[in-house]
């Protein structure tokens, strides 16, 4: 019973679901392509989930990064909205094109400061 916490819950409607599994790819591929207008690169973005809202007219973007000042670059990126929106709109067939927020997952860190905890309580 204490798992059925961490799993995801079953909605009649999975159209959210598959709409940020795609809208996931879609923006993965135009990182990896380099086609988002960046004023500087960055080492490493990675998007590690996508949540839609269940009308599918706003979609929060987790990403971690690697070698960026994290709060600079989300600025940067969240600024290009207008991009995401026009690239969404040509690549996937939706009636209404999601409004794009990134925003910094922290689940790594927090994971990395958890680790170093537990190594330090097992020393004592």
């Amino acid at each position: 019973m204490a798992l059925d916490l961490f799993l995801p819950k079953k909605s009649k409607n999975q159209r959210p679901i598959r709409v940020a599994q795609q809208i996931k790819e879609v923006i993965a591929y135009a990182f990896l392509r380099g086609e988002v207008p960046l004023q500087k690169g960055t080492t490493m973005i990675t998007i590690s989930h996508v949540d839609m809202s269940p009308d599918l007219k706003y979609c929060d973007i987790w990403i971690s990064l690697v070698g960026e000042d994290a709060q600079e670059f989300l600025k940067e990126i969240n600024a290009l909205d207008w991009f995401f929106k026009k690239h969404l709109a040509k690549n996937m067939q939706l009636r209404f094109v999601p409004q794009v927020r990134f925003k910094q997952d922290l689940l790594e860190e927090k994971a990395k400061t958890l680790e170093q905890k537990i190594i330090e309580a097992n020393k004592k």
